[in-house]
């Protein structure tokens, strides 16, 4: 794991755990970086990384089972086929002296069933949520309860998406399947994105083109494409060799949309955003301007919103281009759980489709909505914890770190200083813990 401070090019905001400030260096897991998209929405067209104590890093080492352990099957069939050999050989021979003799038909006579050694299943798929964690020397994945459901020799897992966690296997990235399933590619890759759509973005080495290969582990898009989204969204992904414009390929490849634009981003909700003469507008998947380029920023759509700048000001617009809350913000995400963070007077506070405060401006450090809460940052100690959504404190300021809730649990650094982290649950208990 390498330890590394953030920063970016412009004046941090604090909305997603921002500091104006470097702070204390922090290794964290990729389940951490997973899960901070929605602490620090993407704003897709202007760079954006963290002055936090959380300072993002690589991935934790997790254990995972194999199917089988070769080793004890080999010392159970030492012990045990031996003893299952005697026993045969004597039900044969009891059988042998108390058979009746044969009857006169004996062709009508059902032969004796021959015993075959029954054949090894795979595990039926775990449905349940499962969570990465480090536990001392090996790693697991545990369940809500912080139950142990798998354990293994894997290294730096990260949560399962679209069915599939990525795991390192002697340093290089593999594919783990619900039921424990290892799949190694059949090429060897420097990296491998989540999966999503059923496809996940691959490369061979550090600075080299893209491709993507399918849950088999089976290279289908050949690596060769210099620009290219993170994953696909709505059947499509922009991408692009080298030296040319962007375009958007489907899943096979092809290209289906030729574009005139210097830069585009990845569709949501119909709508993909392209940037014209350095000004940003949407376009629909067939290629048509839905809404003309003319502003300065914009975010992707999202519950039928997009947050996007015009001058010094943000406002949201719908997908006609018409603005529904007027550009009046310091600064906005896009909508989450029905509520939206803007920026009056260097706060952050939450506001409806309408425009209407449901929390007033007061926090200097906030996150979005997940299930329901979101992170609040205690300036003072530097320490995170979680209101609801009528801005109601769930629970005081305790961990290291801002968070954002999936399948009831989240990830937190629970103490840097002894690099102890885990997951708590809604209520800000600790369900399971592990060193990073």
């Amino acid at each position: 794991m390498t330890q590394i401070i953030l920063s970016q090019s412009r004046q941090p905001d604090g909305a997603n755990g921002c500091r104006a400030r470097p702070f204390a260096r922090l290794r964290l897991n990729q389940r951490q970086r997973n899960r901070s998209s929605k602490l620090a929405p993407e704003t897709h067209w202007t760079q954006y990384i963290l002055h936090s104590r959380l300072a993002h890093t690589r991935y934790f080492v997790i254990y995972f089972p194999a199917a089988t352990d070769l080793c004890m099957n080999r010392a159970l069939r030492t012990i045990i086929l031996p003893s299952l050999l005697l026993a045969l050989i004597g039900c044969d021979a009891k059988q042998r002296t108390t058979q009746e003799p044969p009857t006169e038909t004996p062709s009508a006579q059902a032969p004796e069933a021959e015993e075959r050694p029954e054949k090894q299943e795979t595990p039926p798929a775990v449905k349940e949520p499962l969570f990465p964690l480090q536990m001392g020397a090996k790693g697991a994945f545990i369940d809500a309860k912080g139950k142990v459901i798998f354990e293994g020799d894997y290294g730096d897992p990260r949560e399962f998406n679209d069915g599939i966690a990525i795991i390192y296997v002697d340093g290089k990235p593999a594919l783990l399947d619900r039921s424990g399933k290892v799949t190694i590619p059949e090429q060897k890759f420097f990296h491998i994105e989540d999966f999503s759509e059923g496809l996940a973005r691959v490369q061979i080495a550090m600075g080299k083109e893209y491709g993507f290969i399918d849950k088999a582990g089976k290279l289908v898009i050949p690596t060769q494409l210099r620009i290219v989204g993170k994953n696909f969204s709505e059947g499509l992904v922009r991408a692009s060799p080298r030296g040319k414009k962007e375009n958007f390929i489907n899943k096979k490849g092809e290209i289906v949309l030729e574009l005139p634009y210097d830069r585009a981003e990845n569709f949501s909700e119909g709508l993909a955003a392209v940037r014209q003469d350095d000004k940003w507008g949407f376009i629909d998947k067939t290629g048509e301007l839905a809404i003309q380029p003319k502003f300065d920023r914009v975010h992707p759509f999202s519950e039928g919103h997009s947050a996007v700048q015009i001058g010094k000001k943000w406002g949201y617009i719908d997908k006609t281009g018409a603005f529904t809350i007027p550009a009046q913000f310091e600064d906005a995400r896009s909508f989450s759980e029905k509520l939206a963070l803007v920026k009056i007077k260097g706060k952050w506070g939450f506001i409806d489709p309408k425009g209407e405060f449901k929390i007033k401006p007061q926090y200097s450090y906030v996150t979005s909505f997940c299930e329901g809460l979101a992170a609040v940052g205690d300036e003072v100690a530097d320490y995170w914890g979680a209101i609801d959504t009528s801005g109601n404190m769930v629970f005081k300021p305790k961990y290291w770190s801002p968070f954002c809730f999936k399948d009831g649990l989240a990830y937190v650094a629970i103490n840097t200083n002894e690099q102890l982290g885990g997951y708590i649950d809604t209520s800000g208990k600790v369900v399971a813990s592990g060193r990073f």
